[in-house]
């Protein structure tokens, strides 16, 4: 038995997440990882692509209160991989990062959008 078949032997029911086999948009290989509120990292199930995954307020412009009505938005950035001993600056707010999409009503929508472009 090979060590990848006695891996997904032990983890039982979690197999499924570590299966290969399954399409990229169903299952994820890496955990993403909090910046801060509202902004993760998530990198790419080929680790070609480093996503960014961030949180915006916006007032609803279809409704017009006093104070005005706030929605919680997601946008999706992306860049290629870090090299090893590469840094990348975060506080250098987005750049380097390639803007991909925005206004996803949940941070689920986004990654979606992320496993599903690669």
């Amino acid at each position: 038995m090979v060590a990848s078949a006695r891996l997904r032997e032990k983890l039982g029911p979690y197999r499924r997440w570590m299966d290969i086999s399954a399409s990229a948009a169903e299952t994820r290989l890496y955990r993403m990882t909090r910046i801060e509120a509202g902004d993760y990292l998530l990198p790419s199930n080929d680790l070609q692509t480093l996503w960014r995954i961030t949180a915006y307020d916006e007032d609803d412009p279809l409704e017009e209160r006093d104070p005005p009505v706030v929605r919680r938005i997601w946008g999706l950035s992306s860049r290629p991989y870090p090299k090893p001993g590469e840094h990348v600056d975060l506080a250098d707010d987005f750049s380097g990062w390639e803007f991909i999409s925005y206004g996803h009503r949940t941070r689920n929508d986004a990654v979606r959008e992320a496993m599903s472009v690669g």
